[in-house]
């Protein structure tokens, strides 16, 4: 049950985050800077600095838009820093919504900026 609620808050705090990148042709500094602060004050505070430090190697110049998924802070305690490939991995090139989200059906991939990789 935790696990899900986990997984709950995970999906909200990422829409909530996605709302905040633009569309345009690449993610502007402002919109990676709303997300740090976003993802800071929702208590993700080591995601908010691991994207704070390196948005620009994991945003790459071709992402419009992502959807950003936030592991908690003691998941960096208990692993350490990931590495630049698993950090892609969290995040999405995809503009999800709540109601996407929600739809999709069990067991549905969803691509991440690793490359090859999906969730």
């Amino acid at each position: 049950m935790a696990a899900r609620a986990s997984l709950l808050q995970l999906i909200i705090l990422s829409l909530t985050i996605l709302s905040l990148f633009s569309l345009s042709a690449s993610l502007p500094t402002e919109s990676i800077l709303n997300a740090v602060e976003t993802l800071s004050n929702a208590g993700y505070v080591v995601m908010s600095l691991t994207l704070q430090v390196s948005s620009e190697a994991v945003l790459t110049s071709q992402c419009r838009s992502a959807t950003v998924f936030a592991p908690p802070d003691y998941s960096f305690s208990r692993s350490g820093q990931p590495s630049l490939s698993l950090l892609r991995y969290h995040f999405s090139p995809l503009a999800l919504s709540v109601d996407s989200l929600k739809s999709l059906p069990y067991g549905t991939k969803i691509p991440t900026l690793s490359a090859g990789k999906s969730i």
